[in-house]
């Protein structure tokens, strides 16, 4: 009986996955929801592209880099240094000196209020300096190709959105640790929420978003409240992305693994201490469902087991099948690792793990980042 609902569960999860690894919306190279002909004329949107930064001095090269390299011509980089301790802000002003006006650099000299978190904090302070009809707000782990702000702006106008959030490859670390976060950034969005149906549906509850790259017209932010709408929140991207549909405009979901990649975690310490401040919160913040969901993933997991310990060749090959074609929708939706997807039980709970401990540490209200406590609404 066990093994039976199992398998219907993992049929359920190979269909919405298989759904998403074919009929999600893609931004591919010079994106695909517009004229191929779209360029920077006069008429294009001016473009803000904020990042907020703390201590990342050991990346933030490279992802500026990249985003200056950009094809589109009406944009900005505007860069907010957190107080930084590790030449985060130096960095950034030694590259500003070298490519002009295009690049700018705030400083943020005290801590975040009591009841923002310093993401939040940072992001809402550096619209202030934004120029932009669009905002753009990438994470500083974040590479980007060449045309990537262009097909931001181009679909944006085809897709009449409000917001555009892309889902990016995600890599850095061991193979183990890239399976964690796939599982944790990626899975979990792959076989329970159908993206090609986000932008169709009105429901709040059908929606997501990824502060990675979350991409904006400046109306609908203004209008959702901007950061300071989600100023307490551990997943405020996700938060942001109900708000775009509960203001009744469009949220366009989007993979583009092959145009931007981040290397979020490089360690499974760094992995477990950024995972434990919000995996919980991800996951609603119940114990409730905590203590029902985890024996329905560890049953999953184990399913093979039981079906071998019950002898029972067909349903073995059935649990197989099912599993290699969730493997393989991650591939072709993220592509995600071969190396990394054969570690992706190993991956699940990893993040079971973290997921229990996440709720421990939230309960208690003692959770970090950055050498800075979280407060736990």
């Amino acid at each position: 009986m066990l093994v039976c609902f199992s398998i219907g569960l993992l049929a359920l999860f190979c269909f919405i996955a298989l759904f998403n690894a074919l009929a999600a919306p893609r931004l591919a190279r010079g994106g695909i929801w517009f004229d191929s002909n779209f360029d920077a004329s006069s008429g294009s949107p001016f473009v803000s592209v904020i990042v907020p930064a703390r201590n990342e001095a050991h990346q933030i090269e490279s992802c500026l880099t990249a985003l200056l390299a950009n094809e589109y011509q009406a944009f900005e980089v505007i860069v907010g240094d957190d107080q930084s301790t590790d030449g985060t802000g130096d960095l950034v002003q030694s590259m500003q000196a070298q490519v002009g006006d295009r690049l700018k650099l705030i400083r943020l000299t005290t801590p975040p209020a009591p009841g923002w978190t310093g993401k939040a904090r940072t992001c809402q302070e550096l619209v202030k300096y934004a120029r932009g009809e669009m905002l753009v707000f990438c994470d500083a782990d974040v590479v980007v190709g060449p045309r990537v702000v262009k097909s931001t702006v181009g679909s944006l106008l085809a897709y009449q959105a409000g917001a555009l959030t892309l889902l990016p490859r995600q890599l850095g670390g061991s193979p183990l640790v890239q399976a964690l976060v796939a599982v944790v950034t990626q899975f979990l969005i792959l076989i329970s929420l159908p993206l090609w149906l986000v932008p169709r549906l009105r429901s709040p509850g059908l929606a997501t978003g990824n502060g990675q790259w979350f991409a904006w017209q400046r109306e609908t932010y203004d209008l959702v409240g901007g950061h300071a709408a989600v100023r307490a929140s551990l997943i405020e991207d996700v938060e942001l992305g109900r708000l775009v549909k509960k203001v009744g405009h469009k949220l366009v979901p989007a993979c583009a693994a092959g145009e931007i990649c981040v290397q979020m975690y490089q360690s499974w310490a760094e992995a477990r201490q950024g995972f434990r401040k919000n995996l919980f919160v991800l996951f609603g913040g119940s114990q409730l469902a905590l203590l029902i969901m985890m024996p329905l993933i560890l049953l999953l997991l184990f399913a093979p087991l039981l079906a071998i310990l019950q002898n029972d060749w067909v349903t073995i090959f059935g649990v197989f099948m099912l599993n290699t074609v969730l493997l393989c929708s991650q591939r072709l939706t993220f592509k995600t690792p071969w190396r990394a997807l054969v570690l992706f039980p190993f991956g699940i709970l990893l993040a079971l793990g973290v997921l229990c401990e996440s709720a421990f540490y939230t309960s208690k209200g003692d959770l970090a980042w950055k050498g800075r406590a979280l407060e736990v609404s």
